[in-house]
């Protein structure tokens, strides 16, 4: 007996669908550029948060600089008056002339305000206060290495001038 043999035979055919796949690209582009919309308005709300929250600190910032330079004055003007002499004259001429050393050192003009009132109040006359400053800050400038801030720098020079020397810690008249 003879094998009969069948054959099938399984054509596929494949047709490209260019209506289909420009459909698909126009589909796919349009989904990307929602995604991309999506990430830019995430990305400016983020902006505007962190401009907001950096607004908020400029001006907690300033209301606190505004209050420390208000309090310098203050105690500059109290020193002012209570050694008798005239406040309203001395006090913009010395801001003025702590402004002017706040743009030529590392020292803020609240914190010369305040070194002018306490020279002020250890003897300094207010008309010789950019001479003192100058000297405080070359002081604390120069024996920085051994300690010695522009607080106390101020000190030593105002028992200096006074002729009360002795009186600073660590000097004697042995």
């Amino acid at each position: 007996m003879a094998k009969t043999v069948k054959h099938t035979e399984v054509r596929l055919e494949s047709t490209f669908d260019k209506k289909g796949y420009d459909t698909a690209k126009k589909e796919t582009a349009a989904l990307t550029n929602t995604i991309d919309d999506g990430f830019k308005k995430i990305a400016k709300r983020i902006a505007a948060a962190f401009s907001v929250a950096m607004a908020v600190k400029f001006f907690k910032d300033s209301a606190k600089m505004a209050g420390e330079s208000e309090l310098a004055l203050s105690k500059l003007s109290s020193a002012l008056e209570s050694t008798g002499q005239n406040a309203g004259k001395l006090t913009p001429q010395i801001n003025a002339i702590s402004g002017a050393l706040q743009k030529l050192t590392v020292y803020d003009d609240e914190v010369l305000n305040s070194l002018a009132a306490t020279a002020i109040n250890m003897g300094i006359a207010g008309d010789k206060m950019e001479e003192a400053q100058r000297a405080a800050i070359g002081l604390a400038t120069a024996f920085e290495g051994a300690g010695l801030d522009l607080n106390t720098a101020m000190k030593g020079f105002a028992l200096a001038t006074n002729g009360a020397l002795c009186n600073f810690p660590g000097i004697s008249r042995n």
